[in-house]
């Protein structure tokens, strides 16, 4: 299913860019091979893992992840871009750490105390 998404995705993308800037893509000479490796290596392996480990997952826990997303991007722009991070994006960085870090500890005291029930029952 998660290749019609991207089909359906990448379709409705390339309309609204042909329709916005033209139906022509200038790929200089020597730059199709890095596009494609990093279309079909990076994005490409990296759905594919992503997409399969969701089924044993718990659902929280896969929910935890879909809101860490956009942290390892604030992350890596800082780290490997050297972008400055303004006060609110540190903010909202720390809000979801702590979000996800009470998600997963919550999670793990409820089934503890489920377990616990049905050793007394």
């Amino acid at each position: 299913m998660p290749c019609a998404s991207y089909l359906l995705a990448f379709i409705t993308v390339a309309i609204f860019i042909g329709l916005k800037q033209g139906f022509s893509v200038n790929i200089m000479q020597g730059n199709l091979i890095p596009i494609l490796l990093l279309g079909v290596v990076c994005t490409g392996i990296g759905c594919y893992f992503y997409f399969s480990s969701i089924g044993g997952l718990p659902v929280q826990t896969v929910s935890i992840l879909g809101y860490l997303e956009p942290l390892s991007a604030l992350i890596f722009s800082a780290a490997i871009l050297g972008e400055k991070l303004s006060l609110v994006q540190i903010a909202g960085a720390l809000l979801i750490l702590g979000g996800a870090a009470f998600g997963e500890l919550f999670r793990s005291k409820k089934n503890e105390l489920r377990e616990e029930k049905g050793k007394v029952s």
